[in-house]
């Protein structure tokens, strides 16, 4: 069972753990929440399920909402 996720990381008693922290099936079951409800053309496909690729697209999504928040906030 995967982590409680707050803003798309697990929290732990010192906050959110950096991605590199996480094990292969707690980035899966993340990629696979994100996933939900989205169009096939906005689907997060990591290259592989190697941890870099799942981190990679995860860390990828995070910045492209980023940006979405910093264009909606300009």
């Amino acid at each position: 069972v995967p982590p409680t996720y707050e803003d798309g990381e697990p929290a732990g008693a010192e906050g959110p753990k950096p991605y590199t922290a996480w094990v292969k099936a707690d980035l899966k079951a993340e990629v696979d929440r994100r996933n939900e409800g989205r169009e096939a053309v906005d689907l997060l496909v990591p290259e592989s399920t190697k941890n870099a690729d799942l981190i990679a697209v995860l860390e990828a999504d995070d910045a492209a909402h980023t940006e979405e928040t910093t264009d909606v906030d300009n």
